[in-house]
């Protein structure tokens, strides 16, 4: 009997190939509160992800962010 586990990008749903490139961001809502201490943020939990991503969404995430594509 034998577990074959697969692991699947969160973003495109493609399957990530054993020994491939994958990457693990945590995503959360902060929340500013105003009456705290300046620059301070308070995470809500009940709104918090783990997502894993393949390479390309990778590059796809940076590209939306910085405006630059990791060059390989």
């Amino acid at each position: 009997m034998s577990l074959d586990i697969k692991r699947m990008c969160d973003r495109c749903g493609e399957e990530i190939p054993e020994c491939d490139k994958y990457f693990h961001i945590e995503v959360s809502l902060r929340i500013n509160n105003l009456k705290s201490e300046r620059g301070m943020c308070k995470v809500d939990p009940s709104r918090q992800e783990n997502l894993d991503i393949c390479e390309k969404c990778k590059n796809e995430l940076n590209v939306f962010i910085y405006g630059v594509v990791e060059i390989e």
